[in-house]
């Protein structure tokens, strides 16, 4: 099955393929190219049917699958109906991310998905994170695409965000790309 061809036609038929050829394939020799496929089926399948691809994505293995694919589908879906995601996601807020105060880790999918067509909107979702690795992980979502549009752009970005965690994880993630770009150069 080529998973490119149903990345485009997603159709029904083309859907259940390819979840039979995921859910019959061994990835022993290689998690990687699971997780990638599992990651591609699940951005595909959300582009048709989102709460059909989260239910499936529920009967996954909780330790990597299940993060995997509903943070690929809340992605997909957040590019075409983000308040649809958005909702989604508030309403299946983690319990221990609510009484760790961590902030709701699924809106890192709809973060994804909205920084395409809605950085502003995705910029806002990041400032209600409060735990550094949600926080690391939106910024590292947002920086290349605010620096798309220059450096002065980007710095100028991370400091209209409210003194704070947020803040801090903009200028981590601006820092790891200026340390990449300073090896680039060596």
């Amino acid at each position: 099955l080529e998973f490119r061809r149903v990345l485009f036609r997603s159709d029904e038929k083309s859907i259940r393929a390819m979840v039979e050829s995921y859910e019959d394939e061994s990835f022993d020799d290689s998690i990687t190219a699971g997780l990638i496929t599992l990651e591609l089926l699940t951005f595909a399948w959300a582009q048709q049917d989102p709460e059909g691809a989260l239910a499936w994505a529920d009967e996954r293995d909780p330790f990597i699958e299940q993060d995997i694919a509903t943070q690929s589908i809340l992605d997909s879906w957040a590019r075409n109906d983000p308040e649809a995601a958005l909702a989604w996601a508030r309403e299946n807020y983690n319990e221990k991310d609510r009484r760790l105060g961590r902030g709701n880790e699924l809106l890192l999918g709809v973060i994804r998905g909205m920084s395409v067509k809605d950085l502003a909107g995705a910029t806002e979702l990041m400032t209600e994170l409060h735990y550094s690795l949600y926080l690391d992980d939106a910024a590292s979502i947002l920086v290349p695409k605010v620096w798309a549009r220059g450096e002065l752009a980007v710095m100028n970005w991370a400091k209209s965000l409210p003194p704070g965690e947020a803040r801090d994880a903009a200028y981590r993630s601006i820092g790891k790309k200026l340390a990449q770009i300073g090896r680039a150069h060596v």
